[in-house]
């Protein structure tokens, strides 16, 4: 992977996003999307040194969840969409981003590749980070990654849709809490139902679009 020119910073928050070469779709089934947040959930420890492949294969006891307490990065939002993926990331450890990316990233792709008989990368270059500076931002972005489903026209809300945090902000599912960790964000608000409507009083002008006015992946 080829170094950022500008390293990203720990204990700072970042919009990451990337899509398929030439806008392919990466996420054909459920299948496809677990193994991608397998891999998420999988490579947040810092010294995970065994790859998700073999510990597939042999189910090494102890591997996957041995209580780390340092960490690449903390997710706090997410969203799966067939051709791309959003990640809102706090780095924990120097160079932690770019070390989880790149795991998660080849990980999947080698995954990818053995189940649909094909070679070479199935992302579009180096992944996309950019710093989200206040708190504004921070609320504003969460919602924008939890919308991009209804706006693609995938879900007429967005609890609605599966591969999203937006769920686990809701309290409505656990699955993804043990990934997520909506507390910095929902902290923002003086309820939990305070942020759900936030996210609905925008609902029609997401339905709306056709796509996102700022069009970031393009």
């Amino acid at each position: 992977m080829p170094i950022r020119r500008y390293p990203l910073r720990t204990n700072y928050v970042y919009h990451v996003f990337n899509r398929g070469v030439a806008k392919q779709t990466v996420f054909h089934d459920d299948l496809d999307y677990l193994h991608f947040i397998e891999a998420i959930d999988y490579y947040r420890p810092r010294d995970q040194k065994i790859p998700l492949s073999i510990y597939r294969r042999n189910q090494t006891p102890g591997v996957k969840n041995q209580g780390f307490v340092e960490t690449n990065v903390e997710i706090l939002a997410f969203c799966l969409m067939p051709n791309h993926f959003h990640l809102m990331l706090r780095q924990t450890s120097e160079n932690g981003i770019s070390h989880f990316l790149a795991n998660v990233t080849n990980s999947y792709t080698r995954s990818y590749n053995t189940r649909y008989s094909r070679i070479g990368p199935l992302f579009q270059g180096p992944f996309k980070a950019v710093w989200v500076e206040t708190d504004e931002q921070l609320i504003h972005l969460s919602r924008y990654i939890h919308l991009n489903p209804v706006v693609a026209g995938l879900a007429q809300k967005p609890e609605a849709y599966h591969w999203s945090s937006y769920n686990a902000y809701l309290s409505k599912s656990n699955e993804f809490r043990t990934i997520c960790d909506p507390l910095l964000i929902l902290a923002l608000f003086t309820k939990q139902d305070k942020y759900q409507l936030f996210i609905n009083n925008h609902l029609d002008y997401a339905r709306s679009l056709e796509t996102l006015k700022h069009a970031i992946l393009d």
